[in-house]
């Protein structure tokens, strides 16, 4: 399936409601004819709309692509609510949560610092500290610190769009980030806190 042809599906794609069915329609079938496989970008957002316009829009969508042979991806964070609206629509993948580790790596190459840990780690900075080696060092730690955080990653792309928005379109910093993640008040991990608490003595 993974060598299959794929249509990518984004939010700006669908077509007001008087559109979706042959649109849909027309989707399915070509995915159909050329054995391919419709992928929804973001498919959680879709599920997360409120607005009934959006929600008609959806399920005249989800009808279309339950025809018969059509394979449908929603690579997405669902909650079990979502995968409700769903129906029997397509078997459920779960994909494990990232690790800290993962986290912190996937933080460095959004930065594009992802060599940078090993550089450091592999002592090919000098060795008497000079001003760019104490602000990479301070970076490496802020990157530390927002691995903590409980994000899949979807939600670190997503943070660092905000972030980005934040910055009047600029390339976000680390401090728009960490505003960002404080001000939707995201969850740090237990042993974040456990860590925290233990240094605090």
């Amino acid at each position: 399936m993974l060598k299959c042809p794929m249509l990518d599906i984004r939010a700006n794609n669908i077509p007001y409601f008087a559109d979706v069915q042959p649109w849909a329609a027309k989707l399915a079938s070509l995915a159909i004819k050329w054995n391919a496989v419709v992928v929804v970008h973001h498919g959680d957002y879709f599920m997360k709309s409120q607005s009934p316009k959006n929600r008609a829009r959806i399920n005249v969508m989800i009808q279309e692509f339950e025809s018969p042979g059509c394979i449908c991806l929603w690579p997405s964070v669902l909650t079990d609510k979502q995968q409700t609206l769903l129906r029997p629509l397509f078997a459920t993948i779960e994909f494990p949560y990232l690790d800290w580790a993962a986290r912190h790596q996937r933080w460095l190459q959004l930065f594009d610092r992802d060599n940078l840990a090993a550089t450091f780690s592999g002592g090919k900075h000098a060795s008497v500290p000079n001003v760019r080696d104490i602000e990479m060092w301070t970076f490496l730690r802020e990157i530390a610190e927002i691995s903590w955080y409980n994000l899949d990653g979807a939600d670190i792309e997503n943070f660092t769009s905000l972030a980005r928005n934040f910055a009047e379109g600029q390339d976000p910093t680390l401090q728009h980030v960490k505003a960002v993640l404080k001000a939707r008040a995201v969850p740090l991990s237990l042993r974040s806190k456990v860590a925290r608490f233990f240094r605090a003595l």
